[in-house]
């Protein structure tokens, strides 16, 4: 009987999952989780995306009322008299040379509000436009390393269970020479069947070679793929298939446009770049701020070595600040002309995503419909090797065949097998691809990934 490949569909999505043990092995689901933790992409994207979110606080700042202390603290005279050309300072009185000297003291809360800035709301809607877009690498960055080690994990899975399958066509390889060489020394075999018995043993180990080659080769890229030494031996768990059903391309499509990361970005960077369209034509317009202050200022005068008064007296003031630039020598409207560029440039990029898009769905959907059909071609292969080799183990107890033609037989059947799990590793590896052109997020996300939507 032929084992079951594991392959994966759309699998829900735990709350959480057990640690690995020796036990039970690493499943899939957490092969993927553990990825997740320790992809470095993964974590810079979620890093970006925090940094984003500080940022749109930053922005929503910008609107609401500034509350300033400030004090100031310094001396001031008035010169009353001048000194003539060639006087002493020592023949004259110094109050009458310096006069009157104030030291004032001011201290006071300003409160500003704008009221109608054509920059700081612009910049308050681009900003959460960019913690939208750091989101969606998020994602990206996030299905990248889910579906890297989903191939990974299934490319170790069936190298696993090609291997002892392939290390028995070479023992029966061998057997089967060590028998032909026997019948041809009693010169029932012709040399020319010594000679293709050997071609077929040298095949049969080089094959046996290359499969344990493959499964070391795909256990080290799993470990390194979940942050570990490419050292460390990795055990897996019975994995249960999930066979994914295709639906029609115009649903593929429409699915993949809806919720691809790419797609998305793009969307809205040409949103963002037709915002900025709009802040440049607003350069010219004039932005609208109410400012209010309150202060306490105590004075101190005094002459010589004597104080004449001491004074503290209140300043309230609430005014309209208004600034509208008249002219800039051309800039504003160069940088309008340049904003639009940019906003036709990025709308011509959001269209050829979109068309990639397109292109992606196409490609996986018939990439995953093939290898279906492969996978089907196999097993029906499969069907009839096994058939063929009970119909020869009939023949040799009839004696109507001899051993070697039943080895032939056992042979043929233990490839159609090997051809059975290589056509479930492309339905897994297709499957992956596949949810990836869809842009579906994997089940599971990294511990404190939880995102704001602002």
């Amino acid at each position: 009987m032929i084992g079951t490949l594991a392959l994966t569909g759309l699998l829900a999505a735990t709350p959480s999952l057990p640690a690995v043990s020796d036990d039970h092995g690493l499943s899939l689901d957490e092969a993927r989780t553990i990825a997740l933790d320790h992809n470095a992409s993964v974590r810079d994207a979620l890093v970006k995306v925090r940094i984003a979110e500080v940022m749109v606080d930053e922005a929503k700042a910008g609107w609401l009322p500034q509350l300033s202390l400030s004090t100031s603290a310094g001396p001031t005279n008035n010169l009353l008299a001048e000194l003539p050309p060639g006087t002493h300072l020592s023949n004259r009185n110094l109050s009458s040379v310096l006069g009157a000297q104030n030291l004032s003291v001011s201290t006071g809360f300003t409160l500003t509000q704008p009221l109608v800035d054509w920059q700081a709301g612009p910049a308050n809607d681009q900003a959460r436009m960019e913690a939208e877009i750091a989101r969606e690498l998020y994602r990206a960055a996030c299905q990248e390393a889910a579906s890297n080690v989903e191939q990974a994990y299934q490319t170790l899975v069936a190298a696993r269970e090609q291997l002892p399958l392939k290390e028995k066509a070479r023992n029966l390889a061998a057997e089967h020479l060590k028998a032909t060489r026997k019948s041809a020394e009693r010169g029932m075999t012709r040399p020319i069947d010594v000679l293709q018995a050997e071609t077929k043993a040298l095949t049969a180990e080089a094959d046996c070679r290359q499969a344990a080659r493959a499964a070391r080769k795909a256990e080290a890229s799993l470990a390194i793929l979940l942050g570990w030494s490419p050292d460390r031996p990795v055990t897996l768990a019975d994995q249960v298939a999930h066979p994914l059903e295709v639906p029609v391309f115009k649903v593929c499509l429409d699915r993949a446009l809806a919720q691809r990361p790419d797609v998305r970005v793009a969307r809205v960077q040409a949103d963002e770049e037709a915002l900025k369209r709009r802040t440049a034509s607003h350069a010219l317009w004039p932005s609208i701020g109410l400012q209010a202050s309150a202060a306490e200022i105590g004075t101190s005068t005094f002459a010589g070595v004597g104080t004449l008064g001491n004074s503290l007296q209140p300043d309230i003031s609430i005014m309209a600040v208004v600034s509208w630039n008249l002219f800039d020598g051309g800039k504003s409207d160069a940088e309008y002309r340049r904003a639009g560029l940019s906003a036709d440039h990025q709308m011509a990029m959001r269209d050829a995503t979109v068309r990639q898009a397109m292109a992606d769905v196409e490609e996986a959907r018939d990439g995953l419909l093939e290898a279906q059909e492969r996978q089907d071609l196999a097993f029906r292969e499969y069907d009839l090797a096994d058939r063929t080799y009970s119909l020869a183990a009939s023949r040799l107890r009839r004696g109507l065949a001899t051993p070697l033609d039943l080895q032939d037989a056992e042979l043929a059947l233990l490839q159609a097998e090997v051809a059975t799990y290589q056509a479930s590793e492309a339905v897994a590896i297709a499957q992956a691809k596949f949810q990836r052109a869809l842009g579906e997020d994997p089940p599971e996300r990294p511990a404190g990934a939880v995102l704001r939507n602002d």
